[in-house]
């Protein structure tokens, strides 16, 4: 079997006509594409199973490791049914040689694009975007289900100033003890510079260890860099179970105390020094949150256009901060 390869204009599933490549990962590529039956705007994942040793394809195969870890990305953000997490429309295969999952097509920036083009946010949209990352946490856990790979590029920042959390590829069931292994011995799930140091051991992640990840993402928004780096994802993992971060205070002036503690907190390399929930933190982060949107227009008038009001994040073009929180 040949390897075929996708291409604009290329349709999926009878329905989804591909128009752009917007990204490029580990379980394959994201496209925007256009619903001929709806006539609106999608984004459609497309995986491609690593080819065998000899280089050549293979066809599809429902024991495959990243095959299971797809289909469940579809059951898992489906079951969510959050607002901060896009909407599954449709899962299914294509050309016995892809999965394809096809989303809300969500429009903004990652985190990551944000840092790297505008540098450190403001202090009340870090805590803005924590909050909210907070409550998807809260519905995921409570569902039993841990992310395991939460990071800045899997957090965007819409056009209306809400958050998405992206890329449930390799959350993991908490309560399915007889859930087959869906990484190798050896093979770490989740993004080095984001890992907690329990995963980093081999030790299975729990929702204490998404708050860890949370810890990471909060702490490159405020200071502008990860807590570690190194030349090696290897050595990333290693020093996120040995080292201890730089100060967030000293990288940041004007941070509050209070809020550099609770990242030291989230760091917190024995998961049981961390925060106890996902609830709690986002308890401690919204009097930073409502300072971009404060209470009154929340609930007074939750139509306000915020931007006419409060200020606005300019790390985010022509945004305006929500004007509705949950």
């Amino acid at each position: 079997m040949r390897e075929h390869h996708v291409a604009v204009g290329e349709l999926i599933g009878g329905r989804y006509e591909l128009t752009e490549l917007l990204g490029r990962g580990g379980m394959g590529q994201v496209w925007a594409a256009y619903d001929q039956r709806l006539d609106r705007s999608v984004a459609v994942k497309l995986l491609t199973p690593r080819a065998h040793p000899s280089g050549a394809p293979r066809r599809l195969n429902a024991q495959d490791p990243a095959v299971a870890r797809f289909t469940r990305e579809a059951r898992v953000m489906a079951k969510l049914e959050h607002p901060y997490v896009p909407v599954i429309h449709d899962a299914g295969t294509h050309r016995a040689s892809k999965l394809y999952l096809v989303m809300q097509r969500v429009f903004g920036h990652t985190l990551a694009q944000l840092v790297a083009q505008r540098g450190p946010f403001p202090v009340e949209w870090a805590a803005a975007v924590g909050a909210q990352v907070c409550s998807v946490l809260v519905q995921a856990h409570g569902r039993g289900f841990v992310h395991r790979d939460l990071t800045p590029r899997n957090v965007m920042l819409t056009v209306d100033g809400t958050v998405r959390v992206l890329d449930f590829g390799i959350a993991t069931a908490l309560h399915s003890a007889d859930e087959p292994r869906l990484t190798g011995t050896g093979v770490v799930a989740g993004t080095p510079g984001f890992i907690s140091p329990e995963q980093g051991k081999g030790q299975p992640a729990t929702p204490l260890s998404d708050l860890y990840a949370l810890g990471c993402v909060l702490y490159e928004v405020l200071a502008g860099r990860p807590p570690f780096t190194a030349a090696e994802p290897l050595a990333v993992v290693v020093r996120h179970i040995t080292d201890e971060p730089a100060p967030l205070a000293g990288l940041r002036e004007g941070a509050p105390a209070e809020l550099c503690e609770l990242v030291s907190r989230l760091l917190a390399k024995r998961p049981e020094d961390r925060p106890a929930n996902a609830a709690e933190v986002r308890e401690i982060l919204m009097p930073w949150a409502e300072r971009a949107v404060p209470r009154s227009a929340r609930t007074e008038a939750p139509s306000l256009d915020a931007a006419d009001a409060h200020p606005r994040y300019e790390g985010l073009p022509d945004s305006p901060p929500p004007a509705v929180w949950p």
